[in-house]
């Protein structure tokens, strides 16, 4: 399956530093236009040169990003079974489709293209839909990733965006903004028609809750933790 995406999609790639489509294949990925080397092999194409990690800010790290795709992510995807969704920032992904183009900075088994959300490797309408689900408050500057989504999504193609509003520090491999519901409209406003927006049951305040005060009862002392853990809110 993987190796007759990572062929159908070698017509769409673009070298995200000059953006021309000019690339040739050898041992390596060169463009034949800027001359800058990127590299692949049986598994992805990887477009993380020096250049783009030192552009993006690309840390290492240990962290592993895993998440099951929900209902509407689903709907997507098999309403778009024969055409082409990009899952933009995809993480770790415990099933793999055809249809989805797997694009994320680490290298993870299921990964189908190496890159950063603000340099997107790929044409000008390209994807009958794409995915950035709890991505955005890792990218460094949103608003370039969110013009570069709305360029490789084909005219009508559908766009869904998920991003935390009270979530906690959590760096896969960083975290810069959270963001509200009028944060996240306003990157796309006037670009794109939002036919609708709210909160998934994930982003219920109780979730965040929990995962603050799970990760204070880690920092206490353990009989002190024993109490606290005990406590009721009424």
């Amino acid at each position: 399956m993987k190796k007759n995406k990572l062929e159908r999609i070698k017509n769409i790639l673009i070298c995200p530093q000059c953006g021309k489509i000019n690339l040739k294949y050898t041992n390596n990925i060169v463009c034949a236009s800027c001359k800058n080397v990127y590299s692949y092999n049986e598994m992805s194409y990887n477009f993380l040169n020096a250049e783009i990690i030192e552009y993006g800010k690309v840390r290492k790290t240990a962290n592993i990003s895993a998440h099951n795709y929900d209902s509407v992510a689903l709907d997507i995807i098999t309403k778009h079974a024969n055409g082409l969704v990009l899952d933009n920032g995809c993480g770790l992904r415990n099933t793999y489709y055809n249809n989805v183009v797997n694009f994320e900075i680490v290298d993870y088994p299921t990964t189908d293209v190496l890159g950063i959300g603000e340099r997107l490797p790929f044409k000008d309408n390209s994807f009958d839909a794409l995915f950035s689900l709890n991505v955005l408050e890792h990218i460094r500057k949103p608003f370039e990733s969110s013009a570069e989504m709305l360029r490789v999504l084909k005219p009508g193609g559908e766009l869904y965006v998920v991003a935390p509003f009270l979530q906690p520090f959590h760096g896969y491999p960083d975290h810069y903004y959270n963001m509200s519901s009028r944060g996240l409209e306003n990157l796309f406003e006037n670009k794109i028609n939002i036919i609708g927006k709210g909160v998934p049951k994930s982003g219920m305040p109780i979730s965040a809750l929990n995962w603050i005060l799970n990760s204070y009862a880690k920092g206490l002392p353990p009989k002190t933790r024993g109490k606290f853990l005990k406590l009721r809110l009424e």
